[in-house]
């Protein structure tokens, strides 16, 4: 996180034409399938 943290603040946040950046990072699974369960 460290790395891109600084990646973020120094890279990309030097960019004149980026006005904004968000991250999101995913820390768990909720669902792991598309699958929609079928009752028969």
């Amino acid at each position: 996180m460290t790395v891109y943290q600084k990646f973020i603040l120094e890279k990309l946040g030097n960019i004149d034409c980026i006005g904004y950046l968000h991250s999101v990072f995913v820390i768990g699974v909720i669902k792991n399938t598309r699958a929609v369960p079928v009752k028969g």
